[in-house]
């Protein structure tokens, strides 16, 4: 039977401060216990009165998991300046042409 795994973030005061960890990992980083930061991460409740944790993502373990997770990580970091592109359909003062 495969294992299903939730990574959290956790947010203060809408910045991010952990991005993709695990229940025991961010348990570890603000001194509380697994199964609260699950409760909160469920009910999505504050823990301590500004940590708000949130479910970032589900996955079925198959063993390459990391692997995988750099290689999104490239190509998002590969696409990130084209995201900032805005098309047009003329080309006009100040607009620069992508090659």
């Amino acid at each position: 039977m495969r294992t299903k795994v939730n990574l959290y973030n956790v947010l203060e005061d809408g910045n991010v401060l952990y991005e993709k960890k695990s229940s025991s990992e961010i348990a570890e980083l603000i001194g509380k216990e697994q199964k609260v930061v699950i409760r909160a991460a469920s009910r999505g409740y504050l823990l301590d009165g500004r940590y708000k944790i949130e479910l970032a993502l589900e996955y079925v373990a198959d063993g390459n998991y990391r692997e995988k997770l750099k290689l999104l990580e490239e190509w998002d970091a590969a696409r990130a300046p084209f995201l900032r592109v805005i098309w047009v359909k003329e080309k006009g003062d100040g607009v620069k042409c992508l090659r």
